[in-house]
């Protein structure tokens, strides 16, 4: 169950989807996370990551490059169909910078190098950008009528035509 008590209330724990092809990954992260008072859904393919969106996770971490499947960018499309309010943080053992540029122009909300979480200041990192994240979306902040219109502008003032013909 994803409850946990304060007092006499019960308070729901934020569930956390991860897709990743690597079990590894899935271990580390399920005991990381469970300590967080996350509770941690598991997908280690396209399939039951689309199965596991029932949960109504408060946050994706999604693995860019699943060989045996569908790539990540695919995935995070899909899932921002459905649920464009939905924060994803990409997760990949190479950093290509075009994958992470494109993922970011997908609708990820953040990207982590999965070598550089062994250094636990970057796995804490992770931690609080989940927190952050996940918190936000439970809060109802990133409704789509609560977020900007132009993502990534929300500190540009101005509602000249020239103004806005550079943010589209």
């Amino acid at each position: 169950m994803n409850k946990t008590f304060a007092g006499s209330r019960a308070v729901r724990k934020p569930v956390v989807l991860l897709v990743d092809d690597d079990p590894e990954i899935h271990r580390l992260l399920d005991v990381k996370l469970c300590r967080e008072d996350f509770a941690l859904v598991h997908a280690l393919d396209a399939d039951r990551a689309a199965e596991a969106m029932a949960a109504s996770p408060a946050l994706v971490l999604l693995d860019i490059r699943m060989p045996a499947d569908r790539e990540g960018i695919e995935i995070l499309r899909s899932i921002k169909k459905v649920r464009p309010e939905l924060p994803v943080i990409m997760l990949s053992s190479r950093g290509e910078v075009e994958t992470v540029v494109e993922s970011l122009r997908c609708g990820a909300e953040d990207f982590f190098h999965k070598p550089d979480l062994a250094s636990s200041k970057k796995f804490a990192q992770l931690i609080e950008r989940i927190r952050e994240l996940a918190g936000r979306n439970e809060r109802g902040g990133s409704r789509p009528e609560a977020m900007h219109p132009y993502p990534g502008f929300e500190d540009i003032i101005g509602k000249d035509e020239p103004v806005r013909n550079m943010i589209n």
